[in-house]
């Protein structure tokens, strides 16, 4: 709200609604075009990936009424364990499933991680697996393999994946040569936090 409120309150020309083209840049006139289209979540070729009780992790928090009851979240990044949290804290019974050795790997460990964990082991209907690589999503359950290779599934009515995200690389460089000139912003050209997002756009806007 802070970041909109700044923009609407200078001489900033905003097209809402609007998909943008290279042509449209070119025939604009712009001396220079920043794609900023960010990326989408990944999906990869897990068995009942598409099945209509999956969903991503974005989905599951801004829609959390069309989540059932007992939800099983496939990824265990930081993402993944604050969307499974989110869940746990709205009664949902919540399963996150991680490939590797521990939760939220890529959170800050300085301070930050002893936090992050000590609130989600607070949560008494948040579960979670290590080390368990999911080979399948039924209509009731995920299946997934321990680091032993022996197969265990859990019930759920809801599955939500956070496995990552696919930057739009392709369409973001659609645009270059439309300006004078070019540069990518955000996750467009690299999947990252909302921080280095900013930090990318901040330093491209005070190069120009």
């Amino acid at each position: 709200k802070y970041l909109i409120h700044q923009v609407e309150k200078r001489d900033i020309d905003i097209k809402l609604n609007t998909r943008a083209t290279p042509d449209m840049i070119r025939a604009g006139g712009f001396d220079m075009v920043i794609p900023a289209v960010g990326a989408v979540p990944a999906k990869p070729p897990i068995p009942g990936i598409d099945k209509p009780h999956v969903m991503v992790a974005t989905q599951s928090m801004i829609h959390p009424e069309t989540v059932g009851q007992n939800v099983v979240v496939i990824g265990g990044g930081e993402v993944g364990v604050e969307a499974g949290m989110n869940l746990a804290k709205k009664g949902r019974n919540v399963t996150v499933l991680e490939m590797v050795d521990k939760l939220a790997a890529e959170s800050t460990m300085i301070h930050y991680y002893s936090m992050f964990e000590e609130a989600w082991l607070a949560l008494p209907t948040f579960h979670s697996h290590v080390n368990a690589t999911v080979t399948g999503i039924q209509d009731d359950c995920v299946t997934y393999k321990d680091k032993e290779g022996v197969e265990h599934s859990v019930p759920c009515d809801t599955v939500v994946v956070s496995l990552g995200m696919k930057a739009l690389t392709e369409e973001a460089l659609s645009f270059y040569g439309s300006a004078d000139r070019f540069a990518l912003i955000g996750d467009c050209q690299k999947p990252a936090t909302v921080q280095q997002a900013m930090r990318s756009a901040f330093a491209v806007s005070h190069s120009v």
